[in-house]
């Protein structure tokens, strides 16, 4: 960690120790950090989907606000994650006739005809030329890679802050969520069914709304005994998302923020993106097309912050440091 992500920490440490710093302030922030939950959990109850998750949600984040400077810190730097995964549970109430029409076709005659390849005169998708190649290895390979996504995403946080610099995580923090913002936009003005769709249902344009499917996911549950993969994809709020490939994005956009750390990381991360695109392809969740179009989100993203974004989000974040973490409520460990 740099001297001057040292310094913020010693100093956030030497402000929590002050018993006198503004209680007022420090009651304030507490009423409003205790209510946001507790209207969050509300919220899902009154539009009839509260679930467990929920309260497992709202406690993990409290627990970041309240158990520690650092953990607060952290917190602090995790805000545009926790705005995207609320923003991203909210698209399921979206009415289904909103989101029409469903494109299934046109992204299947696209991706034939940039993308088929030729097997016995016969063109046909990389997706079902990769089924010739199914084994358990590959089952269970993919499927860890594709489950490290958002993980990965989160603990590149830490890698850049200690790497380089906090002003550096904070960019990509918020260029996750501007990412994700425009991929939230598509889903709902372009909705995009996946290779697993098609194989399942045909190209026939859905009517009515259906599940999310685990597609090759489902073999690796089967490997494991516990359908783990199906929980998750059965109760996702986007069903119809394949263009933007957000786990090609978030792959790239960390391959991107990586080359400004050093070259070991930037080759790990490179491959790591890598190999998350063919998993997205061999798992038969993404075609290739969505994938490019991921590519491309995570770097107009990256421009976007960089160039015209940067200047206002450190100020964002030296506001929200002194009032959220030197003057926020007490935590209860320094």
């Amino acid at each position: 960690m740099n001297q001057d992500s040292s310094s913020s920490v010693v100093l956030t440490q030497q402000v929590f120790s002050d018993p006198a710093l503004r209680p007022d302030h420090r009651n304030k922030i507490l009423f409003v950090v205790l209510s946001l939950p507790v209207l969050y959990c509300l919220a899902h109850y009154l539009l009839g989907h509260l679930k467990p998750v929920h309260f497992f949600f709202s406690l993990v984040v409290l627990g970041l606000f309240f158990i520690s400077s650092a953990s607060r810190l952290f917190f602090l730097l995790g805000i545009p994650f926790i705005l995207k995964d609320i923003l991203f549970d909210g698209i399921r109430y979206i009415p289904f006739e909103w989101l029409q029409p469903i494109h299934v076709e046109g992204p299947y005659r696209w991706e034939l005809d940039w993308f088929g390849v030729s097997t016995q005169g016969a063109p046909m998708l990389l997706n079902e030329y990769l089924l010739r190649f199914l084994n358990p290895v590959l089952d269970v390979v993919s499927a860890l890679i594709y489950f490290l996504n958002e993980p990965v995403a989160i603990l590149l946080i830490f890698l850049f802050w200690s790497l380089r610099s906090k002003e550096l995580a904070e960019r990509y923090s918020v260029a996750f969520l501007v990412m994700n913002l425009f991929a939230f936009l598509t889903y709902v003005f372009y909705p995009v069914a996946a290779p697993w769709y098609v194989a399942k249902y045909g190209l026939v344009t859905p009517q009515l709304p259906v599940l999310g499917d685990a597609a090759g996911l489902m073999q690796f549950d089967r490997i494991i005994g516990v359908p783990f993969a199906e929980r998750i994809y059965t109760m996702s709020p986007v069903v119809f998302g394949a263009i933007p490939s957000m786990h090609a994005g978030f792959a790239m956009l960390g391959w991107i923020y990586s080359l400004r750390t050093n070259w070991k990381w930037a080759t790990l991360l490179g491959v790591y993106t890598l190999l998350m695109s063919l998993s997205a392809l061999y798992l038969q969740h993404h075609y290739v097309i969505d994938l490019l179009i991921g590519y491309a989100y995570a770097g107009l993203t990256y421009g976007l912050v960089e160039v015209f974004l940067a200047g206002g989000i450190g100020r964002l974040y030296r506001f929200l440091t002194r009032h959220l973490v030197h003057e926020g409520p007490r935590t209860l460990w320094k």
